[in-house]
């Protein structure tokens, strides 16, 4: 109950539209706009590439400022190393995330969170591929999400070689409690 309401809190306080936790996945994310702004750049295929299947490509038709506001979306468009050092770059801006609070916040957490976020992290990454969770926590998490489509036939080639390179790297902060605590 604790860490469900915890990986709540930081899903809430990170605006992700997702998250999942701690793993039953296989080894190995409001956009705001402005009066005047052009219309939000959609996704380009670069950050989109398969490393292999035909799965859902979940950034399919989404803006960067869709992609922005949502961290499991951005874990699968750039490398958390990129987003952690440049988000503002990355997301801020005309075109981008504007009237929203995460620009002015460091990301991904403003705040220690505990280790468990890094979890709600790489979950959320398996959550857009339509990743069949087992834990019941999970599944009712991610149940409640409009975007979730569980995918019984679910492939982890279906993730793109960004997101699974997230993946591995969200697992070594977790693993090596890098700015997290328990």
């Amino acid at each position: 109950m604790r860490r469900t309401a915890l990986v709540l809190s930081i899903c809430a306080l990170s605006a992700l539209a997702a998250c999942g936790g701690d793993t039953d996945t296989p080894a190995a994310s409001g956009a705001g706009s402005s009066a005047g702004a052009k219309a939000p750049k959609k996704a380009d295929a670069a950050g989109a590439a398969k490393a292999g299947g035909k799965g859902p490509d979940p950034l399919a038709g989404k803006s960067i400022a869709e992609i922005c506001a949502d961290d499991s979306l951005a874990l699968i468009r750039w490398d958390y190393d990129q987003l952690h050092s440049s988000f503002s770059d990355l997301c801020c801006g005309p075109g981008k995330l504007t009237d929203d609070g995460r620009c002015e916040m460091d990301w991904p957490f403003n705040d220690v969170p505990s280790c468990d976020a890094y979890s709600a992290l790489r979950n959320g990454i398996f959550a857009r591929y339509g990743y069949p969770f087992t834990k019941k926590e999970w599944q009712d998490a991610f149940g409640k999400q409009p975007w979730y489509q569980r995918r019984e036939d679910f492939d982890s080639s279906w993730l793109t070689k960004v997101a699974t390179a997230n993946v591995q790297r969200l697992k070594d902060l977790e693993a090596d409690k890098v700015g997290c605590m328990d």
